[in-house]
């Protein structure tokens, strides 16, 4: 998408083969809420990345941003990386074409990621604000391209709270199931038409059909 086409980029690379090259890049991409900067460092070899950390940034005044990746990856034998990820009031969302944004807003996310050769592993936790105030989440993912599992899913408003654990289909139509226990929760801290109060234990299962 035009959104993430890079301009005003620069790249440097030094070093050798032998030890690696020591890259910096900069670059600009044209987000829908304004310019967004990307900045990239880190030593490259012919076998793997260390010392990697990529940062994306916003400077719309009042609304300053930032998102963050620090680890490494190899590529010999399968690739695989490990990774810190932090993001402060970053708006992903203007990274995407046609989309605007969310009703819920995500100002905090940190968190370790992991691949190993088609399987990811994470541990999150963010904080967010939806049109009835502030929530915290936090929750372990694993999962492959088809499918997620979210494990000690726990979610926390000032109206109540919702624990459990969750997976999620995607390799065709969405799909669902989750076993959740509510306390006192409150939807409506997310979709405001959705005003209630729920307590006891739920299980869900549905997917999502076109047409």
């Amino acid at each position: 998408p035009e959104t993430l086409v890079l301009q005003d980029w620069f790249l440097e690379a030094n070093g050798s083969l032998e030890s690696g090259f020591d890259t910096r890049a900069r670059a600009t991409l044209p987000g829908t809420e304004g310019p967004v900067s990307l900045s990239l460092r880190g030593l490259v070899s012919t076998e793997a990345a260390r010392d990697i950390e990529f940062e994306l940034s916003t400077q719309k005044p009042g609304q300053a941003g930032v998102a963050s990746v620090a680890g490494k990856v190899s590529w010999l034998g399968g690739l695989k990386a490990d990774a810190d990820v932090s993001l402060r009031k970053f708006p992903w969302f203007s990274l995407l074409p046609d989309i605007s944004e969310p009703p819920v807003e995500l100002n905090r996310l940190d968190g370790t990621v992991s691949w190993d050769d088609g399987l990811y592993n994470g541990r999150l936790q963010a904080d967010v604000a939806g049109p009835k105030g502030d929530a915290t989440l936090s929750s372990v993912v694993d999962g492959d391209l088809s499918a997620a599992t979210l494990k000690d899913l726990r979610v926390t408003t000032g109206a109540g709270s919702l624990t459990g654990d969750a997976s999620l289909e995607f390799s065709g139509p969405l799909s669902w199931q989750a076993a959740l226990a509510l306390d006192n929760f409150n939807p409506g801290y997310w979709l405001p038409m959705l005003e209630a109060s729920l307590s006891g234990d739920v299980e869900t299962q549905g997917a999502l059909r076109v047409g």
